[in-house]
């Protein structure tokens, strides 16, 4: 196993309006992603930490199955994180 690597999979935004106030929520995943062994009887397990903490334990892919390492929104907003950012504007 080699160039192990986290980045960002099938970012989505959930809108919410309310008058003139959007409110714009991401849905962002994270991919774990690596050259698996040539050895193709091997799973891999793989655990997830946020700030130190597990988040998720215990993930189980195998060599067909490598885009499902995903942590997803989900997982963070259980694991109590989120984020987000406000913006407004103002007349002039």
């Amino acid at each position: 196993m080699s160039n192990v690597r986290v980045s960002f999979h099938n970012i989505t935004w959930k809108n919410t309006t309310n008058g003139p106030i959007s409110q714009y929520d991401p849905y962002i995943n994270l991919l774990c992603s690596f050259t698996p062994s040539a050895d193709d009887t091997l799973v891999y397990h793989i655990n997830w930490y946020m700030d130190n903490v597990t988040v998720i334990q215990g993930q189980i892919v195998g060599k067909d199955s490598l885009q499902d390492a995903i942590l997803s929104a989900e997982d963070m907003l259980k694991a109590g994180k989120k984020i987000n950012s406000w913006v407004g504007y103002l007349r002039t």
